[in-house]
């Protein structure tokens, strides 16, 4: 039997009583060990998810929600080389269009000063690929032939439709 997919594992933590699904990952589980690990890590994961969601609570219960203090929370506990940085967007992103218009300007009439480019790349010898085949005259008539048909087939299609309206 060909193992499961992340979609069943998921499948089965949000399904609840018995499913032919339910069934199946369960029987699978049982003989394979690849399975296990990648059921082992769905479950630490939403293990995980669900800590963080419980630590918000919900606006139904018209209490105040914290949702600053919450998130720095979910923040600290991940650590700083969470991947959840990467989801806020820095302050310097936004740049007003003025700003970025005077840049311009500015660059265009007095650019930056680099210091020479130091390439450090040889070039490598590679094996010529225009000389693999030999050249074949009857390949260019055929190209020709092909061209002119389907110029043809066009021309008569469009002669046929402004014939048909006039």
């Amino acid at each position: 039997m060909a193992c499961l997919r992340q979609s069943d594992l998921q499948g089965y933590l949000e399904e609840s009583g018995p499913s032919s699904l339910r069934l199946t990952v369960e029987s699978h589980l049982v003989s394979c060990a690849r399975c296990r690990t990648a059921f082992d890590r769905v479950v630490a994961t939403h293990q995980r998810v669900n800590a963080w969601l419980s630590e918000l609570a919900s606006p139904a219960d018209n209490i105040a929600v914290d949702t600053r203090g919450a998130l720095a929370r979910v923040l600290n506990r991940i650590g700083p080389d969470g991947h959840l940085d990467r989801l806020l967007a820095p302050a310097a992103v936004e740049i007003p269009w003025y700003v970025s218009l005077y840049g311009s300007l500015r660059d265009l009439i007095r650019p930056q000063r680099l210091p020479p480019l130091e390439t450090t790349s040889r070039p490598v010898a590679v094996k010529e690929i225009w000389g693999m085949y030999a050249r074949d005259s009857r390949s260019r008539y055929m190209s020709v032939g092909i061209h002119a048909a389907v110029f043809a087939l066009l021309m008569l299609l469009v002669y046929s439709v402004f014939s048909a309206r006039m």
